[in-house]
């Protein structure tokens, strides 16, 4: 198998503290003022399918949609630290700039924009978390969180270090960590779930299109496949679970070093070349009628295949 992402892994350099895989999105909250800051709230006028650039580079971002024709901005700033921002009807970027040094620069901004706007937020030591959105968004971090529940029209989102959390069904979907955890509850036609390091699971669905990658992080997908669904799954040495709805039609295509499954005894590959046929049928029909598809492949890694009873 060819080296998977070569270049994320030679930026991971430190993992930054785990954040539990049933981490769930948090309730929106006024930001938590001390003597020495002031709360400062804006307001800019924006279509409901207009464009939001938002910048915080270290504390937290929290999105959240709502009904009106409004961006309206939140929050508690420090001596030395202000919130520039502006824009027209069509598009307006925002964020926090100062001279605040480590901790004392943490900032929340608490963002209300309308449902449909096309949204974009970056930070670097920062969480960000969504809700309620349903136009295109697309956010990004170093070592924070990202916790994303609703579902856009397109999800992109990524941490290097930080786990990334998605509850919703996006029509497209595009995540990505490094050393992070990755877990997605929901539907959509099309994903890529992408990480080096960390897990990856998928549940709920029902899935269609799907591609899980990974170098070392071990994947698992509980949840029910659409009738044409393609599901692949690549891993180095990650180990790979699968886990279905009872009689579940399903074809499998598996390539591991132990692959164990419903009804038939394990079977190891001695010397990295999967013994036998790597092709198995689970509740299909005859004649063979639609179901979908698993593909697995794990270099070193074993795959469990498994119907919930």
């Amino acid at each position: 198998m060819r080296p998977l992402f070569p270049i994320l892994c030679a930026l991971v350099t430190a993992a930054a503290p785990r954040v539990p895989l049933a981490a769930q999105p948090t309730q929106s909250a006024s930001p938590t003022m001390t003597r020495s800051q002031s709360l400062e709230d804006r307001r800019w006028p924006l279509a409901p399918d207009g464009a939001v650039k938002i910048f915080n580079f270290v504390g937290r971002v929290h999105v959240v949609g709502w009904d009106r024709d409004t961006v309206a901005v939140s929050v508690a700033l420090r001596p030395g630290q202000r919130l520039f921002g502006g824009g027209s009807r069509s598009a307006v970027k925002l964020g926090v700039e100062g001279d605040a040094r480590g901790a004392e620069s943490a900032v929340s901004l608490e963002v209300r924009v309308p449902a449909g706007a096309n949204v974009w937020v970056r930070g670097a030591a920062t969480d960000i978390e969504v809700r309620g959105l349903i136009g295109t968004v697309d956010l990004g971090t170093v070592s924070g969180r990202v916790l994303v529940t609703g579902s856009p029209k397109l999800l992109t989102a990524e941490s290097m270090n930080g786990a990334l959390y998605v509850r919703g069904s996006p029509e497209m979907l595009r995540a990505k960590t490094a050393a992070g955890d990755l877990t997605w509850e929901g539907s959509a036609r099309d994903a890529h779930l992408v990480s080096v390091s960390g897990a990856v699971h998928v549940r709920s669905g029902p899935l269609e299109r799907v591609r899980v990658e990974s170098v070392t992080g071990h994947v698992r997908i509980d949840a029910s496949l659409r009738p044409d669904a393609h599901v692949t799954v690549e891993t180095h040495s990650g180990d790979v679970e699968v886990r279905l709805p009872p009689r579940a039609p399903l074809r499998l295509d598996a390539d591991a070093a132990t692959v164990t499954l419903p009804g038939v005894t394990p079977r190891t590959r001695p010397d990295g070349r999967f013994a036998g046929p790597n092709t198995f049928e689970f509740n299909v029909t005859k004649p063979p009628s639609i179901a979908p598809t698993v593909i697995v492949r794990t270099f070193t890694g074993r795959l469990v295949l498994g119907f919930a009873r």
